[in-house]
């Protein structure tokens, strides 16, 4: 079994969350926001991209998001903010654990059409991380003990709330 989760947010309609590659490098898996909706999709390599999985709207709304992923066998399952997305999908040869996951974009020599895409990087704030059952330390990302990085801020989510003045009733300024 495999478990990616995470949690997001992001005042940006459009951006890739995560990519990983298929099994025996068959293709590429990428999550992404579009049109503040979370979609799942698969790029099978001479193929094209498949959205197999849509949940959520309106996820730009610059609140924290939960996501969760996980596969057992070919069976694959996505959970928004701790509710099951419409779909459990079947998708032979999805993910063993994979070596490689990559937050916020596509690695600098992706070559797959899921990568092709005009979304570009997500913009945004990532947290919680965890892959199987350990937790991603982002200082050791940092430090280079694992992984790599690039323009990662650590302990900082650099997106400004965005409130109405009367959003803040209760509140009274003399």
């Amino acid at each position: 079994m495999v478990a990616i989760a995470f949690q997001f947010r992001t005042w940006n309609s459009a951006g890739m969350l995560l990519t990983s590659q298929l099994a025996h490098r068959s293709g590429d898996l990428v999550l992404v926001l579009s049109d503040g909706k979370l979609k799942l999709n698969v790029s099978p390599r001479g193929h094209p991209v498949k959205t197999i999985i849509a949940a959520g709207g309106g996820l730009n709304d610059g609140q924290w998001h939960s996501v969760s992923l996980s596969a057992n066998g070919s069976q694959l399952s996505m959970k928004l903010d701790g509710d099951a997305a419409p779909a459990l999908h079947a998708l032979r040869g999805w993910m063993g654990p994979s070596d490689s996951y990559y937050f916020g974009g596509c690695p600098e020599n992706a070559s797959g059409s899921g990568c092709r895409s005009s979304l570009g990087g997500f913009q945004g704030c990532l947290r919680l991380i965890s892959i199987g059952d350990k937790v991603v330390d982002p200082i050791s990302i940092q430090q280079g003990a694992v992984g790599s990085f690039s323009d990662l801020q650590i302990d900082s989510c650099g997106i400004i709330d965005r409130r109405n003045p009367s959003d803040l009733a209760g509140w009274k300024y003399q």
